[in-house]
């Protein structure tokens, strides 16, 4: 039996995770300022560096605000918000260029599905409502040649799925999802047939849900995501940044 040997973490790190569980745990609130840099590194007992380095990722997280000439300041504190900007620098960092788009479909088919599945065994109508007016909209936006409209309306049916589970985590990292893909969703929906055929497809799922059909519905929905990726392939449209 072989083990692996014990790593300490990076003295950055260290910091980063303290001063982060200060910052979520209400310890430190909105507004506060945090201790100089020098202050900071002799109450750690480390270097400048180190605090410096912890100071600016806790500010890419969102939870601080580094202004020049004054110090940090504790910018949020609330998990929801920390969570928000969390997934966009997720999203960021990515970039469609670099996530697969059958990636990005296997984990929405995942989060969706869930959401069919919930949808299904116990209708809401408040969410069927905002399926069945997406499904509307989509169409009035297509009648009107208005595609910025129609791809509105594309995501908020995609969106309200997800929005069923009422997990706000689950929605702002699905929101971020789309959000990824929006620009070849974009190029793929100017073309008739392809939104011709996805508003039947938003249909035909809204349809089973209704029924309470859990397998034919998350069929069409895996079949609807399957159709996005063909359509890629076919209109040549490559994910950018």
């Amino acid at each position: 039996m072989a083990f692996e040997p014990i790593t300490q973490k990076r003295t950055v790190d260290v910091v980063a995770e303290r001063l982060e569980e200060n910052i979520l745990n209400g310890t430190l609130g909105i507004g506060d300022m945090l201790p100089s840099e020098a202050q900071l590194a002799a109450q750690f007992g480390v270097g400048r560096r180190s605090i410096r380095e912890a100071l600016k990722a806790l500010e890419m997280k969102g939870l601080l605000e580094i202004r020049t000439g004054v110090g940090s300041i504790v910018k949020r504190n609330d998990l929801g918000s920390f969570l928000s900007e969390l997934t966009k620098n997720v999203r960021y960092s990515l970039g469609p260029n670099k996530a697969d788009a059958r990636h990005v479909a296997e984990f929405r088919l995942l989060l969706e599905g869930a959401g069919v599945e919930r949808l299904a065994t116990n209708p809401k109508n408040e969410i069927i409502q905002q399926l069945t007016e997406a499904v509307q909209e989509q169409r009035k936006a297509v009648s009107a040649q208005d595609f910025d409209a129609y791809q509105d309306w594309h995501l908020k049916f995609h969106h309200a799925i997800v929005e069923v589970l009422e997990n706000p985590v689950v929605s702002m990292i699905h929101e971020q999802t789309l959000a990824l893909m929006r620009t070849p969703m974009e190029e793929v929906g100017r073309h008739p047939g392809v939104t011709t055929q996805t508003i039947e497809e938003h249909e035909q799922i809204l349809s089973e849900i209704k029924r309470g059909s859990i397998s034919d519905a998350k069929t069409l929905l895996a079949k609807h995501l399957d159709h996005f990726l063909a359509y890629l392939d076919e209109l040549k449209v490559i994910p950018r940044d």
